[in-house]
C-alpha cells in the first residue's frame, strides 16, 4: 500500500465540509477587509451568509453531485477525482442543492436563501436523527456536521434580522395619540 503523497490535502478532503467552511469564513473576512464601504452589522451578515451559502452549500454539494456522477464519468475523469458509488437520485438532489445555494449566492432572495439552507439541513440530518440512537456518542459523532448546518440556519435569522429592536423600542417615535 502506498502512503499518500499529501497527506494534509487527504485530511482535509476527508472532512471537507468543515474545510470549506473554513473557507467560506477566511474569504468573508478577506471580503470584509477588501471592501471600502463601512461594514454595518447588516452588510457583516449578508458578507458571512453569502460567502457561507457559496461555499459550504454550493461548493460542497457541487463537489458530491460530481464525485457520485451526476455530470458524467467524463467530468470525474477530466477532474482526477474518485468516483462515489450512489444511486443517481442522490447524485441529482446534490446537484439541486449545489444549484440553490449558488443561486442564494448570486440572487439573494430570503426565500431562495431559506430552501438552500433547510433543504440540505433536513437532506443531511434527518437520516442521522431518524437511524441512529440518541446516544452521547452518536451525538458526539455528528456534533460537527449538525454545527455547520446550524450555522447556515444562524446566518438565515441574523439575515431575517432576529435579534433587532422593533420599530417600539425606539425613543425617537412619538406617541401621536395619547391615552
Amino acid at each position: 500500500m502506498n502512503p499518500p503523497v499529501f497527506p494534509f490535502l487527504d485530511t482535509l478532503l476527508a472532512h471537507l465540509s468543515l474545510t470549506l467552511l473554513v473557507v467560506g469564513l477566511v474569504f468573508a473576512i478577506l471580503t470584509l477587509l477588501v471592501t471600502r464601504r463601512r461594514n454595518s452589522w447588516r452588510h457583516i451578515f449578508s458578507v458571512l451568509f453569502r460567502s457561507y451559502l457559496f461555499w459550504t452549500i454550493g461548493v460542497y454539494f457541487l463537489y458530491g453531485a460530481i464525485t457520485k456522477g451526476a455530470l458524467g464519468p467524463v467530468v470525474i475523469d477530466t477532474l482526477h477525482l474518485t468516483p462515489v458509488t450512489a444511486s443517481p437520485e442522490a447524485a441529482y438532489i446534490d446537484l439541486v442543492f449545489a444549484v440553490f445555494g449558488l443561486a442564494g449566492f448570486l440572487v439573494g432572495s430570503l426565500g431562495l436563501r431559506f430552501a438552500a439552507v433547510i433543504g440540505p439541513s433536513i437532506y443531511v440530518l434527518a437520516p442521522i436523527a431518524l437511524g441512529e440512537p440518541a446516544t452521547i456518542a452518536t451525538l458526539t459523532a455528528h456534533a460537527p456536521i449538525a454545527a455547520i448546518y446550524g450555522l447556515g440556519i444562524f446566518y438565515f435569522l441574523l439575515q431575517l434580522g432576529v435579534g433587532r429592536p422593533s420599530v417600539e423600542h425606539h425613543s425617537a417615535t412619538v406617541d401621536v395619540l395619547p391615552t
